[in-house]
């Protein structure tokens, strides 16, 4: 239940969640003021418009992917194991007939290109069954990798964590059982900033591997202003961080 009001809680901080409040909200005021309540709406819809822009999306997933750049695999120091994050990877449900890679996917696969550069000689897959997931993320991720030729003995599941923090804490364990004190950690550049301080929290030593950018450089025309779905994707995904970054610094799982 926690969890579940946690989520809730951050579709309300999140652009769509926030416009929908304020449009909603001055519906109801509007029946006994209807000034305030066309301002609301109006705040709400142009909120709504600006955050879905690609102009805006890029601005804000591009200052959380900024902070970690992309790192030559050649620069990236020997370690005893990959971690890659869940997220990237759909179960096989019906009507799926093989684990499916979403937007998040590149993390996967990214974990196999550094494990294929001698990196480190184990994988470490991340991640349960959040709130409205179709089945863990982790032994999906497995299939997937040993479809791509990864050794079934180099790879450890971890199916049980359903947030980043107890991706860090499960894997930790798992970790320390295993005599494993050195990590790449394999996520999305936006996704990073939060997820590195939280695997470090856990005394691992811990280096970035950031991948799926999504903040691309492209010129500037007319239709960056014009709303459209992966703005406003970029946006939430931007909001999602900055909310989660904020939460987990005042639970204290984070410094």
């Amino acid at each position: 239940m926690a969890l579940f009001l946690v989520k809730v809680l951050d579709f309300l901080l999140k652009p769509l969640g926030v416009s929908l409040f304020l449009v909603l909200l001055g519906l109801g005021v509007a029946t006994r003021r209807r000034r305030t309540g066309a301002a609301l709406v109006g705040t709400g819809a142009l909120a709504l418009w600006v955050l879905a822009t690609p102009w805006m999306g890029d601005v804000l997933i591009g200052s959380l992917e900024d902070q970690f750049l992309p790192t030559p695999i050649g620069d990236i120091s020997k370690a005893d194991a990959i971690v890659v994050l869940g997220g990237g990877v759909g179960p096989a449900v019906p009507p799926r007939p093989y684990p499916d890679l979403n937007d998040a996917g590149d993390r996967l696969w990214h974990g196999v290109r550094l494990y294929r550069a001698g990196v480190a000689t184990q994988l470490i897959v991340t991640g349960g069954s959040p709130p409205g997931a179709t089945g863990p993320g982790a032994p999906a991720m497995r299939t997937l990798l040993t479809d791509w030729q990864a050794p079934p003995d180099a790879i450890i599941v971890e199916s049980e964590s359903n947030t980043t923090y107890e991706n860090a804490r499960f894997t930790a364990d798992l970790c320390r059982k295993r005599g494993i004190d050195e990590v790449v950690l394999a996520t999305s550049a936006a996704h990073m900033r939060r997820a590195l301080a939280t695997f470090r929290s856990t005394d691992l030593d811990v280096r970035p591997a950031s991948t799926d950018y999504r903040a691309v450089q492209e010129p500037f025309t007319v239709m960056s202003l014009l709303p459209d779905a992966d703005g406003l994707s970029k946006s939430t995904a931007a909001a999602h961080e900055y909310v989660g970054y904020l939460y987990y610094r005042l639970r204290g799982w984070i410094e």
